[in-house]
């Protein structure tokens, strides 16, 4: 077997966001690395993720209407171990659109594109010929900033995450489903356009996930995911395995 393509996320979601999960099979797709062989216990991977998110149900005291729009581009790199475990961490940037209603005014803030980061670990378990469970958990951390039009204030943003699935493998083509729980959080302190502090949470924690994995014989994949319930969002993502 052989651990070898790796997921970089094309990212994209970012300050309402529930985080990429990917498809359990990944510690195994594709079949062998670019320079690793089918026997190899340690692969590397790089890559490339976009994610976006396009709504969230949020908690947000003492404002009416909130929404948010966030992405999330990234470089990806991955440790594998015999095929069943990844290590991995994701570096980009980020933005967010995050708009409200206060006593009959709209409010608008945007984010600059600031640097973000994460780390994370999956791993999984064939249950029966290509069908795999696998398990995720992640943390996420971006320092944000006001754009201009914003005013002035500090912005702190984070999230963190789990989630499980089942995969089943035909051929070149991977189809994934699972369930996710997760916490969000961002403050916005000090507001010069804004009279009060907002808070941000995730309304619901739990969400659902359906993706799709597509990979050769060696070193190239190329993943698509689309995330509902507690969020509105799709990620996008290739990675090489060496």
């Amino acid at each position: 077997m052989c651990c070898h393509r790796l997921w970089i996320l094309l990212s994209i979601s970012s300050s309402a966001f529930a985080l990429y999960n990917g498809s359990p099979a990944l510690p195994e797709m594709p079949e062998q690395g670019f320079f690793t062989s089918r026997d190899s216990a340690l692969s590397f991977k790089v890559g490339y993720e976009g994610d976006f998110t396009f709504g969230r149900h949020l908690q947000v005291p003492s404002v009416s209407n909130p929404e948010i729009y966030s992405q999330f581009n990234s470089a990806a790199l991955t440790l594998g171990f015999i095929n069943r475990i990844e290590v991995y961490t994701l570096l980009g940037a980020s933005l967010t659109q995050f708009s409200f209603t206060s006593s009959g005014q709209d409010f608008h803030l945007n984010t600059k594109e600031n640097f973000a980061g994460e780390a994370g670990i999956r791993a999984n378990t064939p249950i029966w010929g290509d069908l795999k469970f696998g398990v995720d958990a992640k943390y996420f951390y971006v320092w944000p900033t006001l754009s201009k039009n914003s005013g002035s204030g500090s912005v702190s943003q984070k999230e963190w995450q789990v989630g499980a699935a089942f995969s089943q493998t035909f051929a070149y083509f991977t189809p994934y489903a699972g369930i996710k729980f997760g916490k969000f959080n961002m403050e916005y302190v000090n507001l010069s356009s804004f009279s009060k502090n907002i808070s941000l949470q995730n309304a619901c924690p739990v969400g659902l996930f359906l993706g799709m994995g597509i990979a050769g014989q060696k070193g190239i994949y190329v993943d698509l995911e689309a995330r509902f319930v507690d969020e509105y969002a799709c990620t996008g993502a290739l990675g090489l395995s060496f």
